[in-house]
């Protein structure tokens, strides 16, 4: 397995457009039709749409979750990366 080096600059970039992402679908909850006619299929389609409006919120909800993540290891990688920087005292070859 090849070793993997991900600059900080790079998660927190990550971090940024996921939570930007999960903050314009989040924003979006309020944008839909507050009723529905459809004649006979006013109720089917009211509960696909209320259906359709919890999933995109539980996408939000984990996009952001996933944001927060990736911010929590990008902390933990730097945090890993000077402890082990520290660690390694150049000395005589």
């Amino acid at each position: 397995m090849r070793p993997v080096d991900v600059g900080s600059g790079a998660l927190e970039g990550i971090s940024a457009r996921l939570l930007t992402a999960a903050q314009e679908l989040d924003a979006c909850g309020g944008g839909g039709p507050t009723s529905v006619d459809a004649g006979p299929w006013t109720s089917l389609i009211t509960s696909m749409m209320a259906r359709v409006t919890t999933a995109a919120a539980a996408v939000a909800e984990g996009v952001g979750t996933a944001s927060q993540g990736v911010t929590d290891s990008a902390t933990s990688y730097d945090a890993a990366d000077r402890s082990a920087h520290a660690s390694f005292t150049p000395g005589p070859r």
